[in-house]
């Protein structure tokens, strides 16, 4: 298997190639649509936005956003801001999560868990 960049100059794609003895076989993929740095971001605050309005009547979630200032991206939910420069959905959907076990449900744990909990989710936490 080898990969080429079809353009140095900019992210046209990955081509693919898989060779066997029998045969050899090329993949191109490419992006869905070209889009800039600040489209990108737009797409991610709106995916962000519409996963937090799913959650927001089941677990009374007070008010929400995901902020975008320059280079900083801030999860908003409540009173809590959650920085989240550079991550992926699947990593603000365990923020999500943290919060809401931390905010939600810890009074059900046994204490000892409750404070290692703590330090684990709030790690990402703005004071």
């Amino acid at each position: 298997m080898s990969f080429k960049d079809t353009n140095p100059g900019g992210f046209e794609g990955i081509t693919i190639v898989f060779v066997t003895e029998d045969k050899t076989e090329t993949i191109h993929i490419k992006p869905e649509k070209e889009q800039t740095y600040e489209e990108f971001l737009a797409n991610k605050r709106k995916k962000v936005i519409n996963y937090l309005s799913s959650l927001y009547k089941p677990f009374e979630l007070q008010k929400f956003d995901y902020v975008i200032d320059g280079n900083k991206e801030t999860l908003v939910i409540d009173d809590v801001k959650i920085s989240c420069q550079g991550n992926s959905m699947y990593a603000i959907k365990e923020e999500i999560l943290g919060y809401l076990i931390v905010r939600k449900y810890t009074r059900y744990l046994p204490e000892d868990l409750v404070q290692e909990l703590f330090k684990r989710v709030k790690r990402s936490w703005e004071k």
